[in-house]
């Protein structure tokens, strides 16, 4: 759940900590109606992973605001595509799900996602899922999938002792 991400990235026990769900979404594409793999993506996933944008900055710090213009990351896929590889394509709009975002990256030519079954097209800020007040898709309902990197020195044993004395909310033990 969001709820646990949040209380597990805030502990401090990771070096990093990312999270994500990915659910189909319609996109218009030269006005037709596409089903796509959208990813709702913490807005540090990419840098967790370590994976550079081909194009633009990605996701900003204040693309999880609730009052932020809606963003999003697509595939280098999606991009060659469908979107014809347009080296300009940062800062157009495109519609998702009826939302108007604004492409602020393109992803890796490398990265296929977490998932290489179901390829994510495009990205938008888990945040403005599931921050309360921010629910941008009230259809959204997929379980999220939390990853990260240890500490430097940190063992697995040391970080599931350090989880381990979290309180059971932030562990998601009560949920």
């Amino acid at each position: 759940a969001y709820p646990v991400y949040i209380g597990l990235r805030d502990s401090g026990a990771f070096a990093a900590l990312a999270a994500g769900a990915q659910e189909p979404r319609m996109v218009i594409e030269d006005g037709q109606a596409q089903e796509r793999n959208v990813y709702f993506a913490s807005r540090n996933l990419f840098e967790t992973l370590g994976v550079p944008m081909a194009l633009g900055p990605g996701f900003a710090t204040t693309n999880d605001r609730p009052d932020a213009p809606l963003a999003a990351v697509v595939s280098y896929r999606y991009w060659r595509r469908v979107l014809d590889g347009d080296p300009a394509v940062i800062g157009r709009a495109i519609t998702i799900a009826n939302l108007q975002a604004t492409i602020v990256g393109v992803s890796s030519e490398r990265f296929r996602g977490l998932n290489l079954a179901t390829a994510p097209d495009l990205y938008l800020p888990l945040e403005r899922v599931y921050a309360p007040g921010s629910r941008v898709d009230s259809a959204f309902s997929a379980p999220v999938s939390i990853f990260g990197r240890l500490k430097p020195g940190a063992t697995p044993a040391s970080t599931l002792a350090q989880l381990n004395a979290l309180p059971a909310a932030v562990r998601g033990e009560d949920l």
